[in-house]
């Protein structure tokens, strides 16, 4: 998943549903309002949050790009070995 997809995402939701994106955003803004110590915490735990999954996602590609090549190659030989 790439940062593109997500926006994309979030966009397609807004405009599928204004009404529920409207009142989450009041929640958040409500929320940062009354307890901005707090809302600055879990913005910062989303963020974090955020950058774990996307490595995880990075690291998921490379080791499948490492698989494929490396099934591959056990092929080869196996079709040299016969």
């Amino acid at each position: 998943m790439d940062f593109t997809s997500l926006i994309d995402n979030a966009h397609r939701l807004c405009n599928q549903y204004p009404i529920v994106a409207a009142v989450l955003l009041l929640v958040l803004l409500f929320m940062a309002y009354k307890k901005p110590k707090e809302s600055f915490k879990f913005a910062l735990l989303l963020l974090f949050m955020a950058a774990v999954f996307y490595a995880i996602g990075l690291f998921r590609d490379t080791l499948a790009t490492g698989t494929r090549n490396k099934d591959r190659m056990i092929q080869q030989t196996k079709g040299l070995d016969e």
